[in-house]
């Protein structure tokens, strides 16, 4: 993202609320994590790795979140069938 406008418009808040946001953050880490000009706006160098950290971090939680549903998703428990004796000892046990 080039603005906190920009930032603002696709998570539907105000640039106020991102700046504030930001400026929280970096004020919490005591880092700036932005470089900031009246023309331009980029990555700090913590910025980037804090960028990329976090990348990494929603890759695994989104890979989390796909193993957990597709277990869930997968048939597990006991299963139990009712057949005759001999059919059992005939067909099933042998398999």
């Amino acid at each position: 993202m080039q603005s906190f406008a920009k930032a603002a418009r696709e998570l539907a808040l105000s640039p106020s609320a991102v700046a504030k946001n930001i400026a929280r953050l970096e004020t919490q880490l005591g880092v700036r994590l932005f470089h900031r000009t009246t023309r331009q706006m980029t990555l700090s160098q913590d910025g980037e790795d804090m960028f990329v950290r976090c990348l990494r971090i929603l890759e695994e939680i989104e890979s989390l979140e796909g193993s957990i549903t597709e277990s869930r998703n997968g048939l597990s428990g006991t299963l139990r069938i009712d057949v005759p004796v001999v059919y059992g000892r005939l067909i099933v046990l042998p398999c």
